[in-house]
């Protein structure tokens, strides 16, 4: 897996929220995507850890459609900035300590492109 530049190199017209929305929020199959792993999450979960979060989508949409709380885990620094604009949160720096968790973690998906 690699990381992909920052949206700014490739769109430089789009504002972060104009992105996110073509990219994601606008994607058929992005959302069905999205959706798809959210409805594999069983009820009982409170907590979900999203590492390589991006910029929050998925976290976005699993507090909105199911009410669970997610931390997310992102090494680039303008993701990180726009999530945390919409309410999501973020473990920080990646050496933070993991017990820094809110609650609990009570399930781990793994999620592959």
């Amino acid at each position: 897996m690699s990381f992909s530049p920052s949206y700014s190199l490739r769109y430089p017209e789009k504002t972060v929220e104009d992105y996110v929305n073509f990219r994601f929020r606008d994607s058929k199959f992005e959302m069905e995507r999205v959706i798809g792993t959210i409805s594999m999450i069983p009820r009982e979960v409170e907590t979900v850890l999203d590492i390589g979060a991006g910029y929050g989508v998925f976290l976005e949409e699993l507090n909105k459609t199911k009410g669970i709380k997610g931390v997310g885990v992102e090494i680039a620094e303008d993701r990180i900035d726009f999530a945390r604009s919409r309410g999501i949160a973020w473990l920080g720096e990646p050496h933070q300590n993991w017990n820094s968790l809110p609650g609990h973690l009570t399930w781990l998906l793994e999620w592959r492109f």
